[in-house]
């Protein structure tokens, strides 16, 4: 890599700034002071937040296993080919999921997550 450069710079030198820029980057001060201080040579975004915080997740978790068998009864029952609407089938089954009535069974819950089947299903 060194006769490289030196055949570079012999053929085209650069700019004094640039050649001492180059050179400092062998220095050992120069390690030195990036090992002690990265932060500003690696600076990295983030990302978007999470929509649910991480101090939520064991809830979603419970969440979802509670969901997990009205689901599967509801794409059985669509898969089967059944004339009820999703909404009719949620609203009959309320009582043989009592767990789940209170949360995933409301009107407005019930039918963003039926229109959601039914995107996933065409």
């Amino acid at each position: 890599m060194v006769s490289l450069l030196t055949k570079q710079f012999m053929k085209d030198p650069p700019p004094k700034e640039q050649a001492l820029a180059i050179f400092q980057v062998f220095e050992p001060s120069f390690w030195k002071q990036a090992l002690r201080n990265p932060g500003p040579m690696f600076q990295v975004n983030r990302g978007a937040k999470p929509k649910i915080p991480r101090r939520d997740y064991a809830k979603l978790a419970a969440w979802g296993d509670k969901l997990a068998p009205v689901i599967r009864k509801l794409l059985a029952e669509l898969e089967s080919g059944t004339r009820h609407s999703p909404e009719d089938l949620l609203e009959f089954w309320k009582k043989d999921y009592p767990q789940v009535s209170g949360t995933w069974f409301s009107d407005s819950e019930a039918s963003i997550g039926t229109n959601a089947l039914r995107r996933n299903r065409a």
